[in-house]
């Protein structure tokens, strides 16, 4: 995606279908990540090194997959709101914490205070906030 995108949903029926769709993701996530935590408790150091590091990463993807993907707000994790994909974090973010940050960067920005990003050759805060 090049440019911002929101997802708004007006009807009634599909607002609910929605959250009902993000809980049944929601519960699966969280019961993947049980048995990998269940499975790495059984292991020993010692003789299950190898495996507790693959758990480990694997708990790691995960939940960087749930954080970042379009059913849950990076910053406040909602669940049941609509979505706005920020293109320079590559996030969702409701449209509430999405407008909360613009704000915030749109003030420092004009207060003149300047932040880098090493990915964009030093590019003041005033051209790059989300």
């Amino acid at each position: 995606m090049d440019r911002k995108k929101i997802i708004s949903i007006q009807d009634s029926q599909l607002i609910k279908f929605r959250n009902a769709l993000r809980e049944v993701v929601f519960n699966a996530y969280i019961i993947e990540l049980e048995t990998l935590i269940a499975e790495s408790r059984n292991l020993t150091i010692e003789s299950n090194l190898d495996r507790i590091k693959y758990l480990a990463d694997k708990m790691d993807k995960l939940r960087t997959a749930w954080k970042i993907s379009i059913y849950t707000c990076s910053l406040c994790g909602s669940r049941t709101s609509d979505m706005v994909f920020n293109i320079f974090f590559k996030i969702w973010f409701c449209i509430e914490c999405y407008g909360k940050n613009q704000k915030f960067y749109r003030k420092k920005g004009e207060e003149g205070e300047i932040w880098y990003d090493e990915s964009t050759s030093h590019v003041p805060s005033t051209r790059w906030y989300p």
